[in-house]
């Protein structure tokens, strides 16, 4: 198979930090080969089969809503996987896409006239 940047980024993370916990959440490529189609040759992957989506595991719980311990170990999981995947993972690089219309627009109005953080006196210090 020539270069595929996929195969080579699920090649490299296999080979790194064997015995990390996040490891276990992650699919990885078992083959590869060539698959002809209509416009060309395309690169298929045989993965490691996933089990239930997130979605279908919360329509099976009472109420749609999982209990906080159940919620606390899924996170968890989740971020195991993603710190694996990215060492460098804090607050300051995981990023979410706002939907609320009430929070876009806390957030809209946070940027143009951000809050009061602290008092020294009659000066106002705001977080950056």
């Amino acid at each position: 198979m020539g270069y595929n940047p996929e195969l080579e980024v699920s090649e490299y993370l296999e080979s790194t930090n064997t015995r990390h916990r996040g490891r276990a959440y992650v699919r990885w490529v078992e083959d590869s080969f060539k698959l002809q189609g209509h416009y060309g040759e395309y690169d298929a992957f045989i993965m490691t089969p996933l089990g239930i989506s997130l979605r279908t595991h919360l329509q099976w719980q009472q109420h749609h809503v999982f209990n906080r311990h159940h919620a606390v170990g899924l996170l968890e999981d989740v971020l195991s996987a993603l710190f694996f995947l990215h060492e460098d993972l804090h607050t300051g690089n995981l990023l979410y896409t706002l939907t609320d219309k009430f929070a876009i627009s806390h957030a809209e109005e946070e940027v143009n006239e951000p809050s009061a953080r602290k008092r020294d006196g009659d000066h106002i210090v705001y977080m950056s």
